[in-house]
């Protein structure tokens, strides 16, 4: 199975919150897990905010950090090309995206598209306009109960 993690998705496998253990659990499932290169700067902007929101200490900051780094190794990154900008600015319009949102569903579905006919693909995320425009795109979007932010 190929998935595709945006980074709400992937900033469930450090942190405990709603449908982080079904998130796990695709993760530990995956052949293949992909996102955009826009994720690593989204999570550690999550991480600077929570820090400074007092969320989490200077230690569980370092920790965090050392977690993301070592998983970030296991992931295969998409990066951006003006084909891949293009395309995140026509699904922004079309599905009223915020831009990195965009991006990474134009990401997914670059990554979908290169997914050979024999395996599965999922996208896995858990804002509502994303999973809803991914599944206008023929995407199977996991996990079946995340849509959890709008």
């Amino acid at each position: 199975m190929i998935l595709y993690f945006d980074t709400s998705a992937l900033l469930k496998l450090y942190v405990d919150e709603r449908d982080s253990d079904s998130v796990r659990k695709l993760y530990s499932q995956a052949g293949f897990v992909c996102t955009h290169l826009i994720a690593y700067v989204e999570l550690l902007a999550g991480v600077a905010k929570g820090t400074s929101l007092g969320r989490l200490s200077a230690e569980q900051q370092v920790q965090l950090l050392a977690e993301i780094e070592a998983g970030w190794r296991q992931l295969e990154v998409v990066e951006i090309d003006e084909l891949l900008a293009r395309r995140a600015g026509h699904l922004a319009l079309r599905h009223a995206l915020r831009g990195f949102d965009a991006v990474h569903l134009a990401a997914a579905e670059r990554v979908m598209a290169e997914t050979p006919t024999t395996a599965r693909f999922g996208f896995v995320g858990v804002d509502l306009r994303m999973r809803s425009a991914a599944q206008l795109l023929g995407m199977e979007v996991l996990p079946a109960s995340g849509a959890v932010s709008g």
